[in-house]
């Protein structure tokens, strides 16, 4: 039977999970045992720990342990809900991850498979019973398109985290039909997928077009996060043809309430023009575009407003955009059905005035909205004092979420399925 908890300190869970990591087996298999009588944050902790990398040079990797220990302790299989995978070796053979196939099937919730470098990725992996039921699958670098195609194949899947920030489309010669024709994705076989968050090297990539073209109609949540120092690919040559299709594609989510675009732009050098004769006409250029790169984003008009125009053709309540993604516009015809606004802020929130503006018009009108959050620096906090006294006096909560640059990880993820259906 199960102790009563006693009162006693709250204790960090990382350091509970840097405890758990030294649990030897048979200790391993009796946590596992009375698991389910702790709190959910104690259990979050006993499956983060069943991780193995096999990388590892130890006489007992944790491979070894916990592939002994479901052996040993058959019982203790069911209980296993979470399992991460790092593989930072040569692709193996699937017949030496077999021992996967210890766990009856339905019992995986989540599967998190991280691959570096990417030819590790082994995508018979994702074919496995135990595998194809999970709700919820975290994939790094897949690496080809069949490994591609196959993290969309999983018939219980509701929550995929796709990291295609080292997909290169120029492993593909042929255009869009071509990568449709590769992929061949079916909403089909997903019937479940609700929550898409992918991080991606350019936002533009046809690649990325296919995947949001196939799900979109079923997508609940749509994440796309662009990490520092990738692509943030709206140049002006066009930008219109990718706005109509895309904005097409986020129309037919009727059930697409949540869309976020994260990440931080930085600056880039403009490489030198090149000019045979090095005329000073040609260093006049170079000079004004190196002035032209360095303005802010709004002036030189890099970025297109996209976000505008969805806003307007969707059904979206929760808007998440990044500089540049958005302009005034957004604010001046503000929808009612809009509940949550997000801004990645890079250095200084251009669209202030319109703003305040609309958050004085919030109880006039009856908007619907409720939150106002940034994601900026810790030094910027004080550069929102007077949207934060507005929202206060409209009836709008005021949220800043304090980043480290550079951002690898956005703060903002689509809610994860564990989080949503075991909080106590």
């Amino acid at each position: 039977m199960c102790a009563a908890p006693t009162a006693g300190p709250n204790i960090n869970e990382d350091v509970v999970y840097e405890l758990m990591l030294y649990l030897e087996r048979r200790e391993q298999a009796a946590a596992a045992q009375v698991a389910t009588c702790w709190t959910a944050p104690a259990r979050r902790v006993l499956y983060r720990s069943i991780t193995f990398h096999t990388w590892e040079r130890a006489q007992e990797s944790s491979e070894q342990r916990l592939v002994e220990t479901l052996r040993d302790h058959a019982h203790l299989r069911a209980f296993v809900q979470q399992l991460t995978i790092h593989s930072a070796e040569d692709k193996k053979p699937i017949t030496q991850l077999d021992w996967v196939d210890l766990f009856p099937p339905s019992s995986l919730r989540n599967f998190t498979y991280i691959c570096r470098p990417r030819a590790a990725f082994n995508h018979e992996l994702l074919k496995k019973d135990a595998i194809r039921t999970v709700s919820h699958l975290i994939a790094t670098s897949p690496d080809t398109f069949p490994a591609l195609k196959a993290c969309f194949e999983l018939p219980m899947m509701e929550t995929l985290d796709l990291d295609l920030t080292k997909w290169s489309p120029r492993r593909d010669p042929g255009d869009r039909p071509a990568i449709e024709y590769r992929l061949q994705l079916d909403g089909a076989k997903v019937p479940n997928l609700k929550h898409l968050y992918i991080q991606v090297p350019y936002i533009r990539d046809d690649t990325v077009m296919v995947i949001i073209a196939a799900f979109a109609p079923q997508l609940h949540s749509l994440h796309i996060h662009v990490p520092p120092r990738q692509a943030h690919d709206f140049q002006v040559k066009a930008k219109a043809a990718w706005t109509e299709e895309f904005v097409g594609h986020i129309r037919r989510g009727t059930k697409l309430t949540r869309l976020v675009f994260s990440g931080f732009l930085e600056l880039v050098q403009v490489p030198p023009l090149l000019n045979a004769n090095g005329h000073a006409q040609a260093l006049r250029i170079n000079a004004a575009l190196e002035r032209l790169w360095h303005e802010p984003l709004r002036l030189r008009q890099h970025l297109h407003p996209f976000l505008d125009e969805v806003v307007q053709k969707s059904a979206v309540e929760h808007l998440c955009g990044v500089d540049g993604t958005y302009s005034e516009k957004l604010f001046h015809r503000l929808p009612r059905r809009i509940k949550t606004l997000e801004f990645y802020v890079e250095k200084s929130f251009e669209c202030e005035g319109a703003l305040l503006e609309m958050l004085g018009r919030v109880r006039k009108v009856r908007l619907g909205l409720q939150v106002v959050r940034f994601f900026a620096s810790e030094e910027a906090r004080t550069s929102f004092g007077v949207i934060e006294a507005a929202c206060t006096e409209n009836g709008v909560e005021f949220d800043f979420v304090p980043v480290v640059a550079p951002l690898y990880h956005p703060p903002s993820r689509p809610a994860m399925l564990w989080d949503e259906d075991h909080r106590d």
